[in-house]
């Protein structure tokens, strides 16, 4: 990993009186002011439940043109404290680059949440049933704790056995000297993982050692490959659901892609609505 990329230079989110139990790092464009907004308006705004803290941190790298998106970024993050710039060119290649950088930042700021999770700007995160399933596993010390502080969660889809594509017209197409392997490692599916203090700062030391340079796949990259160098096997990435069939129901996080047209923002605000007659205790 290049020593160059640096974030929170520029800009960075707000210091909190309250460290938040859950943050949540939503990976997203500078240009994608709108997709942000939404995010607020719903399941980003949730601040805190049932006596819980909650953060969302938007990601993002440099403006690719001086087109006034900088300026106006500069000023959404005045105004809401929660952008995380880093200082590459932002691009959808550089998604790895964008996570693990950012990741790397929580470990030198020590911003030591109980649990992070990782999401795109096109998805609907449950925040209630996230709630809850972390607070079952965040019960007792951490020797007695069912998160034993070094795993990955899947919350979206649990992928084990992929194969890469080679079809070069595909968008995910890997040339075998980008990987050779047949298969990739098990890995959570980008939508969102889940993962605790600890095992982030495992990574991104291994990434610091590890030549990443045009693989563009960074849910592979980080909750497969890195994770698989830890050498513990696939004993530190778990489904969060045990069977497949309530897995593709997509009770914790919904996908809703095509931000650009009027079904996409329809169908977050949608879901999030149904989700969100679960909060009970919100400030």
């Amino acid at each position: 990993m290049d020593e160059g990329y640096k974030c929170g230079k520029v800009l960075r989110p707000k210091i909190d009186k309250e460290t938040p139990w859950m943050t949540l790092l939503v990976k997203t464009a500078p240009k994608n002011f709108e997709y942000r907004n939404i995010i607020r308006k719903t399941w980003g705004g949730i601040q805190q439940f049932r006596g819980k803290i909650f953060k969302a941190i938007f990601m993002v790298g440099l403006a690719p043109s001086d087109d006034g998106v900088q300026t106006n970024l500069t000023v959404e993050n005045g105004k809401y404290g929660d952008v995380l710039q880093c200082d590459f060119v932002d691009a959808y290649n550089a998604l790895p680059t964008k996570v693990l950088s950012s990741l790397r930042w929580i470990v030198e700021e020590n911003a030591t949440s109980r649990f992070y999770s990782v999401t795109d700007d096109d998805c609907v995160i449950n925040i209630p049933l996230l709630h809850d399933i972390f607070t079952k596993k965040d019960k007792g010390s951490v020797k007695d704790s069912l998160d034993d502080h070094n795993t990955v969660y899947c919350g979206y889809k649990y992928e084990a056995g992929a194969k890469p594509y080679r079809n070069n017209s595909s968008k995910w197409q890997m040339s075998m000297d980008l990987y050779s392997a047949s298969n990739f490692p098990t890995y959570c599916m980008g939508a969102m993982w889940t993962l605790s203090f600890e095992i982030i700062r495992s990574l991104t030391c291994l990434s610091t050692v590890t030549d990443y340079a045009d693989f563009y796949v960074e849910d592979v990259l980080i909750t497969g490959i890195l994770r698989e160098k830890l050498g513990q096997g696939e004993s530190n990435i778990k489904r969060i659901w045990k069977s497949h069939k309530v897995e593709k129901l997509r009770l914790l996080t919904l996908h809703t892609g095509k931000m650009e047209k009027k079904e996409g923002k329809k169908a977050m605000f949608e879901q999030w609505e149904t989700w969100s007659k679960n909060l009970t205790t919100v400030k």
